[in-house]
């Protein structure tokens, strides 16, 4: 079998604050880069969390990207993610797009707890300085 290069993988957490009818408001976005593309973000999905994070422990096919109106179908997405494990390596083949990646499973953790320390700071500083979370 013939040795494939390690894909490279981020989540880029975006957050963002206005002023409106002199309040401030602050809003989140996560966007899951591969190979320095966007994999979620730049189509217009979402990424579900808890089914990335339920990969990194067990093999299975995942729904990891989603529409952001909640149906996975209306953005295409139908077979979803086959992960299998291989040591501390990640494969993933993306059943819908027909892509094949292979990952660091430690990026991916690694990542993932970034993300949610740095979420966790901002909801913090949110609260501490009385800044309205925009859910939209």
């Amino acid at each position: 079998m013939k040795k494939r290069d390690i894909d490279s993988f981020c989540i880029d957490l975006k957050v963002n604050c206005r002023i409106e009818y002199g309040h401030i408001k602050a809003s989140s976005t996560i966007d899951l880069l591969i190979n320095d593309k966007s994999k979620v973000e730049v189509e217009g999905n979402v990424l579900e969390i808890d089914q990335l994070r339920e990969a990194l422990k067990i093999d299975g096919t995942y729904l990891i990207y989603n529409c952001t109106c909640g149906h996975h179908g209306c953005a295409g997405i139908v077979d979803g993610i086959r992960v299998s494990t291989e040591g501390n390596l990640l494969h993933w083949e993306d059943l819908d797009a027909r892509d094949v990646f292979v990952f660091e499973k430690l990026t991916i953790q690694v990542q993932l707890n970034k993300m949610e320390k740095d979420l966790a700071f901002f909801n913090k500083k949110f609260k501490e300085f009385r800044i309205e979370l925009d859910t939209e």
